[in-house]
C-alpha cells in the first residue's frame, strides 16, 4: 500500500467540517505535522516518507497509518469519516461529520 501524500493530506484537511491550523515553517525548513480540530478535539498528523502517525492533543494515543481517506457510514453511521488504514486494514475511524450536521 502506497503511503498518502502530504499534499493528499492537505487536500482531505479542506473537509468543511475540519479546523485545519496554518502549516508553519520554520526558517524555511520542510514541516510534516499537520494540526486540526474537529467537533473541539484536537489532532495532529505527523508525516513520514515511510509511515504517518495520527497523535491526539497530548499525544497519549498515537495511531500508526499508512493511508488516509474520506468515506461515509461505516462503522460510525456518520455522513462523513476520516479513515485511516495500516497495512491494508481499517487501524482508526475519526468521525467528522454526522447526517444532522
Amino acid at each position: 500500500m502506497e503511503i498518502t501524500t502530504l499534499e493528499q493530506i492537505d487536500k482531505l484537511l479542506e473537509y468543511h467540517t475540519i479546523n485545519a491550523f496554518p502549516v508553519l515553517e520554520v526558517d524555511g525548513e520542510f514541516n510534516r505535522k499537520r494540526e486540526f480540530t474537529v467537533e473541539g478535539n484536537e489532532w495532529r498528523i505527523v508525516w513520514y516518507k515511510s509511515i504517518c502517525y495520527l497523535e491526539n492533543n497530548n499525544r497519549s494515543l498515537i495511531i500508526p497509518f499508512e493511508q488516509v481517506k474520506l468515506t461515509n457510514t461505516w462503522p460510525t453511521r456518520s455522513k462523513m469519516n476520516l479513515q485511516f488504514y495500516y497495512k491494508g486494514e481499517v487501524c482508526c475511524v475519526l468521525k467528522i461529520e454526522d447526517f444532522d450536521q
